[in-house]
């Protein structure tokens, strides 16, 4: 008994960091995008000393915060090489990164057939359609395009 309670724990402790460092790179990528909002909106008149830097997120970039995923689907695009993908949109729990993220016009993302959660400008954003996600599949390599057939299928 006390060998599978240190299995558990030990994996449970691996996840529990995973978590932990994908939440905190939202977090910083959150604090990203609202100093990229808030450089646009000041004048262009340069400030003594250094401000604060941080890691550029992109669209692929996968994070975790407590969501659920709703029956709403849409297609997003992450990538320039990647194409129109179907997504579920999610319902953030945590209200102060659900306030942050509405803030700065992005919504949390469940792709189908992936695991992580992503985080998409509203223009990365558009509602689910076949035809329009069927022109994109004539970029993919073949793997790509039967995952992308595996996954549409239903939708």
């Amino acid at each position: 008994m006390s060998a599978i309670t240190s299995s558990f724990s030990r994996v449970a402790n691996s996840v529990l960091k995973e978590v932990r460092n994908d939440k905190d790179a939202l977090i910083g990528a959150i604090e990203f995008w609202s100093s990229q909002q808030n450089k646009s909106r000041r004048k262009k008149k340069k400030k003594k000393g250094k401000g604060k830097s941080y890691i550029e997120p992109t669209s692929t970039t996968g994070f975790w915060v407590y969501a659920n995923a709703t029956d709403n689907y849409v297609l997003a695009k992450i990538d320039d090489d990647y194409p129109w993908w179907p997504a579920r949109l999610c319902n953030v729990k945590d209200e102060t990164i659900c306030k942050d993220l509405n803030s700065l016009d992005r919504k949390v993302l469940s792709l189908v057939g992936e695991e992580k959660l992503f985080v998409l400008s509203e223009k990365e954003i558009k509602p689910y359609s076949r035809e329009v996600a069927k022109e994109d599949i004539s970029k993919l390599d073949e793997e790509s395009a039967l995952k992308w057939r595996e996954v549409s299928w239903m939708y």
